[in-house]
């Protein structure tokens, strides 16, 4: 999906979402982002005739000083994850830019984490979107990372294993493990997909070779 570009007022915004099962850790995460960032969270109410959930919504305006007069919105988004909510998940995903996958690292998690993989890519191709690195598209494609979240937990599966049940060995995403309580890599996954998204938009908007001219 594309991303929104002002030109007359030189404003991009960038929409990344937070997908995941139930209770993975998704908002837990958006809350630590958002206060080690210092800025707020905001509770919004996502409302339809079949579902009536509240989904947690964050933005933050960084100034990105290699891009000149050009400054980045980035609005990050958790979405529910109860079966039931389908409809809110896909009214919210709309538009996303990209996605940082959050999984449950249980081994009880193991079919809802790839219950909303597939719910996730159901709900792109509604769009005629994909996920970054599972077809040779190079357009309308979605940037994602995996997060391995829950590892402070006892019992858990190895990272081999999930990596194991996700297909990693041919599906060539970045892939994180930490931990949402404590922060751990918290920052990191939100740092891998918007560094990967701002490559994308300095190429959209010709900044690099700008740049290299002056």
């Amino acid at each position: 999906m594309a991303m929104v570009i002002n030109y007359a007022d030189k404003r991009v915004e960038i929409k990344i979402v937070y997908y995941g099962p139930a209770a993975a850790g998704k908002t837990t995460s958006l809350q630590y982002l958002a206060s080690s960032l210092k800025v707020e969270v905001v509770d919004m109410d996502f409302r339809s005739e079949s579902d009536n959930d509240r989904t947690v919504y964050f933005e933050f305006a960084p100034l990105i000083q290699k891009f000149g007069k050009w400054s980045v919105k980035f609005n990050f988004f958790t979405l529910p994850g109860q079966v039931r909510l389908a409809r809110t998940r896909a009214l919210v995903l709309s538009g996303a830019q990209g996605i940082v996958f959050v999984a449950d690292s249980q081994y009880h998690a193991v079919e809802e984490n790839l219950r909303m993989l597939t719910d996730l890519q159901d709900n792109l191709s509604r769009d005629d979107l994909v996920l970054q690195g599972l077809s040779a598209r190079t357009e309308r494609v979605v940037p994602i990372v995996l997060f391995y979240n829950k590892r402070d937990l006892p019992d858990i599966m190895p990272v081999e294993y999930m990596d194991a049940t996700f297909g990693l060995r041919t599906w060539k995403v970045p892939r994180l493990s930490g931990a949402a309580l404590t922060g751990q890599n918290v920052l990191k996954a939100a740092d891998l997909l918007t560094s990967n998204l701002m490559r994308e938009l300095a190429g959209r908007l010709g900044l690099e070779e700008k740049e290299d001219s002056e």
